[in-house]
């Protein structure tokens, strides 16, 4: 028989290796400790994260609390924070913002320190660790559009120009997101003009006629001018716009450019194409009001005049033997005041959203 002391533990063919010793154990400072001094420890001569100096042992655990003071500020408590020696020690940068747990805690040995948050008290706000809410562009939006603006015609050397039409429109719009803030803007508005008629004016009528003329005769007595084959007296603006624009928000202002397809329904039912440009603000997150102006690629308006009276040289008769002397022949008056207009026209438009995602 062998003779074993009480103190002593036989273990055969078995090996019991301990890689981590926990201790369990408090440890009390009877004065509150500054957090400064704890960054500190973990901080010191280190310009970099990678430079951090930790103990060696990761595994002892320190429970106590801390106070922070600034500026002669209310003492402010961290409430028990579980602290592990071997982590990576970062001091909060400001009041409203508090460093992530995810940041500031390592994996450490048998031991899971992601789960611990730490909160701090600050009177009655409770700063913990979470990600602040920003505003983001939605990822489309649609809804119906109306306003109005004004309609006129020019042509390419500015001689003839129309009068401005005031001319209201309704319609859908489209906008979705492409990339960071850049957005695409289509859009569908019927215009039409309540007034029927077009003016265009006559800058050389004056030095047309000369004396011995009847007097008081106006110049639509003597020529009869259409558009597009169709009576001035009877112009009606019609039409259908279909822009397309690339848009780019900024906060609540979202400038665009693009380009707008517009059927109009006429003596011709023509087509163009007008360079459109423009400015939405958000005023709420239903309603935005938007500044537009287009202006077109090509000629739309074709002007044509003749004569109503008989013409002999530079002599017109006209009914009830009214006569005309003219500076120079009929037909060079016409030619003067014929020709193609381009439309341009200014718009204010309310938006509103219907639906977002």
């Amino acid at each position: 028989m062998v003779k074993i002391s009480p103190d002593t533990i036989v273990i055969n063919e078995t090996q019991v290796v301990y890689d981590t010793i926990f201790v369990y154990d408090t440890i009390r400072i009877s004065k509150p400790k500054p957090i400064n001094d704890i960054s500190n420890q973990f901080l010191k001569d280190a310009d970099t994260l990678s430079q951090i100096k930790a103990p060696q042992n990761d595994a002892l655990l320190k429970t106590d609390s801390a106070t922070i003071d600034k500026k002669n500020r209310k003492k402010q408590a961290i409430e028990n924070p579980l602290i592990p020696l071997g982590c990576k020690v970062l001091p909060l940068e400001d009041e409203n913002h508090s460093t992530q747990p995810e940041k500031i805690f390592r994996d450490s040995t048998a031991t899971n320190f992601k789960k611990n948050i730490i909160s701090v008290k600050n009177n009655t706000k409770l700063m913990k660790s979470e990600k602040h809410s920003t505003s983001q562009t939605p990822k489309y939006r649609w809804g119906i559009s109306s306003g109005g603006g004004g309609w006129r015609a020019q042509s390419s050397d500015g001689n003839l120009q129309t009068n401005i039409l005031f001319t209201p429109h309704i319609g859908v719009y489209f906008e979705k997101k492409l990339i960071h803030n850049l957005l695409l803007q289509m859009e569908l508005n019927y215009r039409w003009s309540p007034i029927k008629g077009i003016q265009i004016n006559q800058n050389n009528f004056e030095e047309f006629i000369k004396p011995p003329s009847t007097e008081g005769v106006k110049e639509s007595e003597i020529f009869s001018w259409n558009v597009n084959d169709e009576n001035e007296d009877e112009f009606n603006l019609s039409q259908i716009d279909i822009p397309l624009k690339l848009a780019y928000k900024i906060r609540n202002f979202q400038p665009c450019f693009g380009f707008a397809f517009t059927r109009r329904f006429n003596a011709d039912n023509g087509n163009y194409f007008n360079v459109s440009a423009g400015l939405d603000i958000h005023i709420t997150k239903k309603i935005s009001l938007g500044l537009s102006y287009s202006y077109g690629m090509r000629e739309e308006i074709q002007r044509n005049g003749q004569v109503m009276g008989i013409v002999v040289g530079n002599i017109i008769t006209l009914p009830e033997s009214k006569v005309m002397f003219t500076a120079y022949p009929p037909e060079e008056y016409l030619s003067k005041n014929s020709g193609e207009l381009s439309s341009r026209y200014f718009d204010i438009s309310l938006y509103f959203n219907l639906q977002s995602n």
